[in-house]
């Protein structure tokens, strides 16, 4: 069973409350602005390490699909309103909305090559803190699932979902949690929560790209 090292941190200004939890095989670090979710998460984490022993961990990666327009705190559907706006294409405008909305920093734009695979054309400053900025020069023109990524196998797991949404014309959202292995080889993993919008577009000349978007929002999915 999993051992757990828990800390509750007040910011300045007793707002956002940081929590802070080491687990042997990975570590969460979020900022919560609201301390009942905060507290939430807390009875989570009592409830995951209370489990019995014979009681396995789920997947590394989970998904729980959300409708595109939900408003209960993400910015998600500001940007498939500005998507909308935009005729579904990736331009200096769809850019600068995403700057506005506060965003862009974690968008990704995947053209379409030749070959069919995604190719990595624009990635937000935001992705450095995950991966490293190395990672973002190195990544750029390169297949999103080449070998070589940070972290394969969850390179692999969203590829599944990014060649899947290419196709459509629809906006497809997700709530994410997801373990990514650390920069610090040996590391334990860290574990995130995000809200994922996949935006099938169109780039300037009018070759087909997927315009990815995600917001970290800390207590999105239960540990389980």
């Amino acid at each position: 069973m999993d051992s757990f090292d828990p800390t509750l941190e007040p910011e300045l200004g007793q707002e956002p409350l940081r929590l802070i939890v080491k687990a042997p095989k990975w570590q969460l670090d979020e900022l919560h602005s609201n301390p009942d979710s905060a507290r939430r998460r807390l009875q989570e984490l009592a409830d995951y390490r209370n489990r019995p022993s014979n009681v396995l961990p789920l997947s590394a990666y989970t998904a729980v699909p959300a409708e595109p327009d939900r408003r209960e705190g993400g910015r998600a559907p500001d940007v498939v309103a500005a998507w909308e706006r935009m005729d579904h294409k990736f331009n200096g405008d769809f850019a600068a909305a995403l700057d506005t909305i506060g965003l862009l920093d974690r968008a990704i734009v995947l053209r379409q090559g030749a070959d069919q695979g995604l190719y990595y054309a624009f990635i937000g400053d935001g992705h450095c803190r995950r991966f490293g900025r190395a990672w973002v020069r190195r990544s750029l023109g390169q297949r999103h699932d080449a070998h070589g990524q940070h972290d394969e196998a969850y390179s692999a797991w969203c590829a599944r979902h990014y060649a899947g949404a290419i196709g459509g014309d629809e906006p497809r959202r997700h709530f994410v949690d997801a373990v990514i292995e650390s920069l610090e080889p040996g590391a334990p993993g860290v574990r995130v929560n995000y809200d994922r919008l996949l935006l099938p577009t169109a780039l300037a000349d009018g070759k087909p790209a997927l315009l990815v978007v995600s917001e970290v929002r800390p207590g999105l999915l239960p540990i389980r």
